[in-house]
């Protein structure tokens, strides 16, 4: 299975890793403890910053490629008054009623009132 990379992402993702990789470098040269190690949790969030940085400065999307579906939507969204839907304040509000496509099969439909 392939996974497809935007180039953009991937390039923000290696700068990322060589700016996290510099801080690492930099952090275990300065250090004072001998064997001289550097710190990880700095060099991760330098990385998670630039990540971020990076991903806001040039936009990275995640437009997904997905086919459409000729289904109708689950719901429908109604702004005109349903009379019996309840006082004069909530005349001209939305209101969210089911689709006709979205009983499940072998449901009886409610009774009218």
């Amino acid at each position: 299975m392939t996974v497809p990379i935007d180039v953009s992402a991937a390039l923000i993702f290696l700068a990322s890793c060589a700016v996290g990789y510099a801080v690492y470098r930099h952090t275990r040269e300065i250090s004072t403890a001998l064997p001289k190690i550097g710190e990880m949790g700095t060099a991760f969030g330098a990385a998670l910053a630039t990540m971020s940085l990076l991903s806001f400065l040039f936009g990275v999307s995640v437009d997904r490629h997905e086919t459409p579906t000729n289904q109708p939507p689950a719901a429908v969204v109604s702004s005109s008054p349903i009379t019996g839907a309840g006082g004069p304040g909530n005349a001209g509000t939305a209101l969210l009623l089911p689709s006709p496509s979205a009983s499940t099969p072998g449901s009886t439909p409610p009774a009218a009132p």
